[in-house]
């Protein structure tokens, strides 16, 4: 929305040591808008839930990258896109609010 040059700085990222095949293929579907669910967000979702109730109480203060994320997935659900693939959360960020 910013208006960054998103091909290109996938193209860069993926040249990087930290991109994975599994990256690089979440980066295409993302690119195409292919959110076929193979691992729906609303799973992404209990899964986080299930890692911060392992981490008992106060979770939040010591987790925060966590439970951050797991604000953005519970986002993406009310928004309707608990079957989408995880990697449908992208449209929180690349289509109006």
């Amino acid at each position: 929305r910013l208006g960054a040059d998103v091909d290109r700085a996938v193209e860069i990222i993926g040249t990087t040591p930290a991109s994975s095949p599994a990256a690089k293929t979440m980066a295409t579907s993302m690119r195409a808008g292919t959110f076929a669910p193979l691992f729906p967000v609303e799973l992404v979702d209990k899964d986080l839930g299930y890692v911060i109730a392992m981490a008992g109480a106060g979770s939040s203060k010591h987790m925060p990258l966590t439970t951050a994320a797991r604000e953005v997935f519970q986002h993406g659900i009310d928004r309707g896109m608990a079957d989408d693939n995880i990697t449908g959360i992208v449209r929180l960020y690349t289509e109006p609010t």
